[in-house]
């Protein structure tokens, strides 16, 4: 099956999508607070906490990546914005800085809320979630459930 057509199929295996991003320029810029953050959240020492987050607070860390700007974007896309209009809804990581929230991965699944016209996305937020404006603040979560959410580092 070739990428794309894998890419558009209902769920890609993630060795599988690490593949599509690396073969197809489909990777940001690395943020090194978001991996110290994640690194201290899955081992307990930095809390989380899921909220929902307005799309107005949530910046993006690397304003240049733009999935939408690559086929194979532009189709992944496609596919998360099905998956919204279905009630699927992903949950970012984010953590806060000063009054926003950075996003550091999960660009796809921003782009497409803007798309679906969300007014807001469920987080995972690494450290507090205070900032005015979030909503349904719950945590902070154990560690099994950071690490359940969060999955492998």
């Amino acid at each position: 099956m070739d990428d794309f057509r894998q890419a558009n199929s209902a769920r890609m295996d993630p060795s599988e999508a690490k593949r599509v991003r690396t073969v197809h320029g489909f990777v940001p810029r690395q943020d090194p607070v978001f991996d110290y953050l994640m690194a201290q959240a899955c081992t307990g020492r930095l809390p989380v906490h899921r909220a929902k987050i307005p799309l107005d607070l949530i910046i993006p860390f690397d304003a240049s990546y733009r999935p939408q700007d690559l086929p194979i974007g532009r189709i992944v896309l496609a596919r998360v914005v099905e998956d919204w209009n279905r009630g699927i809804t992903p949950t970012v990581r984010v953590y806060p800085r000063k009054e926003r929230f950075v996003l550091s991965d999960d660009y796809v699944y921003y782009e497409a809320a803007r798309i679906a016209a969300q007014a807001c996305l469920p987080c995972l937020v690494l450290g507090e979630a205070d900032v005015p404006g979030a909503a349904d603040i719950h945590g902070p979560l154990s560690l099994g459930e950071v690490n359940r959410a969060l999955g492998p580092i």
